[in-house]
């Protein structure tokens, strides 16, 4: 495990977000402690796509305020054992980045010391990639897409625009790594497509590659991403945790806000990483805007409606990687939104529902 400790220091993004803590001496901020918060986190310092939100939240200084919250980055991403690592306490309180398919075994299995506090991505974010010699996702039939893991995002995606385009178990899959590593083997021709989000999606298209599919036009409310938080320490430094959600809910109101576009896109050409190297370019932070933010995928204010945790659910119930009667009949006590309602009503914001029972979304492709 790599660690990468942060420092918040000032970046590209213009100061337009509020300086709460400032402006009102009674904001969270003004009372927390000094607080030392772990998170496991994919590449810290580099965002993933469905990411965004979080990593503003962390690397913007202009959404700390004056709190002195302390996020220690760590560098971990075996998204299988995040959750457990977080239910046991002792090598980290948080990790971001997880899915339904990485809580959900730890949950099942007894490791439920861990709460679900904010989600990334709200709908699907991957698109099905293939190489300039297949334009169309009929020519897949018979040849082999590289996945992440059997239960990944991309997986979903990748088996969800396949079965809609009636390919279901006539394409074959091996694993391969994600980012750089998938964009290299289909240069190398070792698979000939994949599943990709932007900036490689969009990178890749203006190389020649094809973006043939999209999850997003069949499963329209999907969980991409969550934080966890150990559920014991959470509520000993509630104060702390909310600090941090408030972060996040300012940075997603300052994202999500169409005045600045113009900051956001120079923003991500200085801190979005490019599949071939360095930072990304205007065209294609210009096409991130449009995908994550006009497309409204991403989660601004950290919430998920409950129909997305059921998109997802239903999307692996369709996969017959889990069964209805293989959801825990608590599962929904693994979220606990209390703490980013208190950050939203600092922030001037509506609360957000709890969670209800549990249905799994239907998949229709026909």
């Amino acid at each position: 495990m790599t660690i990468a400790t942060l420092s918040i220091a000032a970046c590209s993004a213009p100061s337009t977000a509020p300086s709460s803590a400032e402006e009102d001496p009674g904001a969270v901020g003004s009372a927390v402690e000094p607080t030392t918060l772990r998170m496991l986190i994919p590449h810290p310092g580099d965002p993933v796509p469905f990411g965004l939100v979080t990593f503003s939240a962390l690397e913007d200084a202009q959404f700390a305020g004056d709190d002195p919250v302390t996020v220690e980055q760590l560098d971990f991403s075996n998204f299988g054992q995040m959750a457990v690592l977080v239910s046991q306490g002792e090598s980290a309180e948080m990790a971001n980045g997880l899915g339904i398919s990485s809580i959900l075994p730890a949950w099942s299995q007894g490791a439920k010391d861990f709460r679900v506090i904010a989600v990334d991505a709200i709908k699907p974010v991957y698109q099905i990639v293939t190489i300039p010699e297949l334009p169309d996702i009929q020519e897949l039939d018979g040849q082999t897409v590289g996945i992440l893991g059997p239960t990944a995002a991309g997986t979903d995606a990748l088996d969800v625009v396949l079965g809609a385009a009636g390919l279901t178990g006539q394409v074959q899959q091996t694993q391969v790594g994600t980012g750089n590593a998938g964009v290299a083997a289909l240069e190398a021709g070792q698979i000939k497509g994949l599943a990709f989000a932007p900036p490689q999606a969009t990178e890749l298209e203006a190389q020649g590659y094809h973006v043939v599919g999209d999850m997003v036009d069949y499963v329209d409310s999907y969980i991409t991403g969550m934080t966890v938080v150990n559920a014991d320490w959470a509520e000993e430094n509630r104060d702390a945790v909310v600090a941090y959600l408030k972060r996040l809910v300012e940075a997603g109101e300052w994202l999500a806000n169409p005045a600045n576009e113009d900051a956001v896109v120079s923003h991500w050409q200085t801190t979005v990483s490019s599949s071939g190297g360095g930072k990304i370019s205007e065209e294609t932070a210009k096409a991130m805007y449009d995908y994550y933010v006009r497309d409204g995928r991403l989660a601004f204010d950290g919430y998920a409606p409950q129909s997305a945790l059921e998109g997802n659910l239903g999307v692996s119930t369709w996969r017959n990687i889990l069964k209805g009667s293989d959801i825990p009949a608590d599962l929904t006590d693994a979220f606990d939104w209390s703490y980013l309602n208190e950050a939203l009503a600092a922030s001037g914001k509506p609360e957000v529902p709890d969670y209800t029972t549990l249905a799994p979304t239907e998949l229709d492709l026909d």
